[in-house]
């Protein structure tokens, strides 16, 4: 009998194992009651309080998932995933693009564990992704990453959703336009839906400084910096000058002053 279909690694369980789930929840249980020797009263209230910490921990989480963007993920590569799937997943994903280099498109190299575990592209799918310039799309990533809220989804048949009569409308939105720019247009939106790699957007520009002087180019700036340094350079010199020029005209005012004592002495002889 193949001992895969008894090992932990071979299935999915998002790092989760019962086991390891058991002995967690064991922990955190002794540690909020402190004691061996309590009622059903209390015992319910000490319960209580912790899902209630634990329930307010997950919904911080999926807060921070949701809204807040670390610098690490700014990549055109995680644009698909930004606000939709948990900071856990993304942090897995950016440790298995550190592997990309190394492993390459080798799937027996790369091994597949985190897709097998836990429903996330490994290393040589990301790698593809790399190489295309495309983004990780967000049907590669299992529902389970994708879940940041409490609310518990309704289940929706989808023999509901008819979009003929909507295909039908964008129909005759395209005939209906006189130029080639509306028609153009429109098969650009839906390019945009069908192949969201393919968008025209691009990047904002750069904020343009209104006040100050403005910035130079790299030669003249090169020029720029130099120039300085040779000014300050220059600047440097008269310091020197003036200091030695002080000290020249100490050294002949004490020579003056003792060429000058010994015939006051001489005279006072006298």
């Amino acid at each position: 009998m193949c001992m895969d279909r008894f090992s932990v690694s071979s299935w999915r369980n998002h790092e989760e194992t019962m086991t390891q789930r058991v002995e967690s929840v064991h922990s955190t249980l002794k540690q909020y009651i402190g004691t061996c020797t309590v009622n059903f009263e209390s015992f319910w209230s000490v319960i209580h309080g912790m899902l209630d910490i634990q329930h307010n921990k997950i919904k911080a989480s999926f807060d921070v998932s949701l809204n807040v963007v670390q610098h690490g993920y700014m990549d055109g590569l995680y644009r698909h995933l930004r606000g939709y799937v948990s900071q856990k997943a993304l942090k897995l994903i950016r440790d298995e693009v550190a592997r990309a280099e190394d492993v390459g498109t080798c799937p027996i190299l790369c091994g597949c564990a985190i897709r097998t575990n836990r429903g996330l592209p490994c290393t040589h799918e990301l790698n593809d992704h790399i190489l295309a310039g495309s983004p990780i799309p967000l049907e590669d990533i299992h529902i389970f990453w994708k879940k940041l809220s409490m609310i518990p989804e309704k289940s929706v048949n989808r023999t509901d959703y008819n979009f003929n009569d909507e295909i039908q409308r964008v129909v005759a939105k395209f005939e209906s336009c006189i130029d080639e720019d509306g028609r153009l247009r429109v098969i650009q939106q839906l390019r945009e839906i069908s192949c969201p790699s393919s968008t025209a957007r691009v990047a904002p520009n750069a904020k343009v400084r209104t006040r100050g002087r403005p910035t130079l180019g790299g030669y003249e700036k090169n020029g720029r910096k130099e120039r300085k340094k040779t000014i300050t350079q220059t600047r440097g010199k008269p310091r020197k000058m003036t200091r030695l020029r002080r000290d020249i005209l100490v050294a002949l005012s004490l020579y003056s002053r003792a060429r000058r004592w010994p015939v006051r002495e001489g005279r006072e002889r006298k």
